[in-house]
């Protein structure tokens, strides 16, 4: 009986060390294939950075494929094949990247900047308003943070001002309510395209 007891306890004590190691090792290729998805991100903004878009495009797809829960890896993929035009293929980017970091407001204004480019003009009034709305919340937030607080009184009030701005949601095409929804389309006003982002963001 002791024997049988004995053995018992060797085979669960060989169990629980065996799930212990194959744990360790799915954590450690887990890990591995991170950092592989990063050294392709980061292979990818050099060849950005050296205007060779097709190259960038090779190894941000790459990256995507190790890893495809980093809204930066969709992001800098939308923003080259922007570059050698290939709008539907950046809007499909540029989703994927909007859907993982919905408060990344650069993407709102890259898909305006193609809608347009495709002559689909509400369609990029409305990515712009969306734009505009995030840039507006963000700007309220870091106020009432007191990341721009300054000794005027009137801060809050005015961050309440753009809070309740923000709030009322996207301006219909055409709308004099506000006058900047058509700023990213026009030459005087059109701000450059964002740059790549070059630091991966770890996913958990």
């Amino acid at each position: 009986m002791n024997r049988w007891i004995k053995r018992l306890r060797f085979l669960a004590s060989t169990l629980i060390l065996s799930a212990v190691v194959m744990g360790c090792s799915l954590w450690k290729n887990k890990e591995e294939v991170r950092f592989s998805a990063i050294r392709f991100f980061q292979t990818g903004n050099v060849a950005f950075e050296q205007m060779d878009f097709q190259e960038s495009i090779i190894n941000y797809h790459k990256a995507i494929e190790m890893d495809d829960q980093t809204a930066e890896f969709h992001y800098n993929l939308g923003l080259a094949y922007f570059h050698v035009e290939k709008y539907k293929n950046a809007l499909t980017a540029f989703e994927n990247a909007s859907r993982l970091s919905p408060e990344m407001a650069d993407t709102y204004y890259n898909v305006a900047l193609i809608y347009n480019k495709l002559f689909e003009t509400e369609k990029a009034h409305k990515f712009y308003n969306k734009y505009q709305s995030l840039m507006a919340q963000q700007k309220a937030k870091q106020i009432q943070n007191g990341l721009l607080q300054t000794a005027n009184p009137a801060a809050n009030a005015k961050a309440k001002t753009m809070n309740a701005q923000a709030k009322k949601g996207p301006v219909k095409p055409g709308s004099t309510a506000t006058p900047a929804a058509s700023a990213p389309i026009g030459k005087k006003a059109k701000k450059a395209l964002p740059g790549p982002i070059n630091k991966g963001k770890k996913t958990s």
